[in-house]
């Protein structure tokens, strides 16, 4: 059963579905949703991330290719939504633990509704675009890190890192966290460099590893670009 905490996040995905064009968007929706499609490239660098995830739903047995990409980036906002909520929860507790548990709660799902209906999250959530899937990444990192916060458990250290380098495969944006994550883990952790910290490190190339997608989408793209020239 849908927690009651959650009960507004299919307001918000109904709100998308009324407003999710059933063509393409300006710009690069039309890049994005034919390179998901074929698995071939889109321009630097590649976004292999956004173009596996998206695949999957092309699959859906409904509406076209882009419909279909929009709806892509309407759950990637959706789930961005679940996760920015149970984020603030844990951050709001963290920084006024004697707060009523009622008020986090509805402070979090205001934050959350406001982040979802404002005009740019709107927007970005009814287009193929790869800006919903880095929010999606984003909150979940933070809300791994939190929860790494509340005990220290490493299994959380170890999935952000290799969530960090999956998300990498979508938007190189992540890389003005790092020297945010790196300070707080050694200020956390102002010791040397422990087994658990090599350990995360190792988790980050096997996200990263998304990258190697490039290769295979290489050779979809130059039979591609041989099929144009012979017709």
């Amino acid at each position: 059963m849908l927690s009651s905490a959650y009960l507004f996040v299919p307001a918000i995905f109904f709100s998308y579905l009324l407003t999710l064009p059933p063509t393409f968007l300006w710009r690069d929706s039309p890049e994005f949703a034919n390179v998901a499609f074929s698995l071939s490239i889109a321009h630097p660098a590649g976004f292999p991330t956004y173009s596996l995830l998206v695949k999957v739903l092309t699959f859906l047995p409904i509406g076209n290719i882009a419909f279909k990409t929009n709806l892509a980036s309407a759950v990637f906002s959706l789930l961005t939504v679940v996760l920015l909520n149970a984020a603030l929860k844990l951050l709001i507790n963290r920084v006024y633990p004697s707060a009523p548990s009622e008020d986090i709660q509805t402070s979090s799902i205001l934050a959350s509704i406001l982040f979802a209906l404002g005009p740019i999250g709107w927007h970005n959530a009814i287009s193929a675009e790869v800006y919903t899937l880095n929010n999606l990444f984003i909150a979940g990192l933070i809300y791994l890190v939190l929860l790494w916060l509340e005990g220290f458990d490493p299994r959380w250290l170890f999935l952000s890192a290799f969530l960090y380098g999956l998300s990498a495969g979508n938007h190189a944006t992540v890389a003005l966290f790092l020297p945010g994550l790196l300070a707080l883990y050694f200020i956390k952790r102002p010791r040397s460099i422990s087994s658990e910290c090599i350990k995360a490190i190792l988790f980050f190339p096997l996200g990263l590893s998304v990258y190697l997608y490039l290769q295979f989408g290489l050779w979809q793209t130059l039979l591609m670009i041989g099929e144009t020239l012979r017709t």
